[in-house]
């Protein structure tokens, strides 16, 4: 074998090496790309609604776009409460409960899977998981009622000279007025607060306290209660000229200056993020109880020129009330 030989096999040793290097290393590669997305189709999210509404809906659907948007590969299935096949479902999917009925069920049926509640206030949350302390490391929410402060700093912008803030408080809402004693005095406000339950007569208790306060806030409580509340609270206050800081576009339709509220979309933005960390990261910061980080302002210019409070726009108090919230944050 000539020496021009020798060195075109070993030339050909090295190729043939080389391929099969590069082949398995081909092969290595498919077979962690196919592990991969196996492992992301086995993502599944179980979406469970209360009942059918628009807001419901609306945040379901859009959960499903966020999430199939981050991982083409996840599977997510929209289902609701009273038609739930309770075997159809494993302990390692991740459950989203839209709205209070559905958070129940999910964790009376479901106490191994993961759950994110949605469209919860805090104290009906507190409730459900009151006997629930071993798995509060798998368990999630984010409450739809807005912070206490948030209502008292935007109080303070709508009318800046006010003195005496004034509020009526239920069954549920009455554990709040430490909190709101305590923001009042932060901000140099006199607060007055009535306690109503079934057996008192709103309107007798109503009466003298919007007649000595300079802004009227409403707590939001139990159904029966906001509804009465509501009626009498925005009848006195429009007989006074004295402002009304509601929880709900409907307050302020109704005749109440601004509410601040969390919207679907508030929700749905913040549950996407959730999401995204969860497809991406799932850390174990994930599982515990959020205030919302966003929110809503709904402003009654009409009801602001019959007040005499200049109010230029809705999107200028907004944003006076972001700068401010931001500045109390400053350390």
């Amino acid at each position: 074998m000539t020496m021009a030989s020798r060195k075109a096999d070993a030339s050909a040793g090295r190729q043939g090496r080389s391929g099969l290097l590069s082949g398995l290393r081909y092969c290595l590669t498919v077979v962690l790309l196919l592990a991969g997305q196996s492992l992301h189709a086995a993502t599944r999210i179980d979406i469970i609604l209360s009942a059918h509404t628009p807001y419901y809906d609306e945040l379901a659907e859009a959960l499903k776009a966020r999430v199939s948007a981050q991982d083409p590969a996840a599977r997510v299935q929209v289902t609701l409460a009273r038609n739930l096949d309770a075997s159809a479902i494993s302990s390692d999917r991740l459950l989203v409960a839209i709205g209070t009925s559905a958070t129940e069920l999910a964790l009376r049926q479901f106490p191994d899977n993961r759950l994110l509640s949605l469209f919860v206030t805090e104290s009906a949350w507190l409730n459900m998981t009151a006997d629930q302390p071993v798995h509060l490391d798998q368990r999630a929410a984010i409450f739809i009622n807005q912070p206490l402060e948030r209502f008292m700093v935007l109080a303070t912008l709508l009318k800046p000279d006010m003195k005496i803030l004034s509020t009526a408080l239920g069954p549920v809402s009455r554990q709040h007025k430490p909190m709101l004693e305590k923001l009042a005095a932060h901000h140099n406000l006199t607060l007055v607060a009535e306690e109503i339950d079934e057996h008192t007569n709103p309107l007798v208790k109503l009466t003298p306290l919007i007649n000595r306060s300079d802004l009227f806030l409403a707590i939001p409580d139990q159904g029966i209660f906001n509804r009465a509340i509501a009626r009498w609270a925005l009848y006195l206050s429009y007989k006074r000229k004295i402002p009304v800081l509601g929880f709900s576009r409907s307050y302020t339709q109704a005749g109440a200056l601004a509410s601040l509220l969390t919207s679907p979309q508030d929700v749905s933005r913040q549950a996407g993020e959730w999401l995204e960390r969860y497809i991406n990261q799932d850390d174990e910061a994930l599982w515990q109880a959020f205030e919302p980080h966003y929110f809503t302002l709904e402003l009654n210019l009409y009801v602001a020129r019959a007040l005499d409070i200049p109010i230029t726009s809705e999107e200028a108090v907004y944003q006076q009330l972001v700068q401010r919230l931001d500045k109390d944050k400053t350390p």
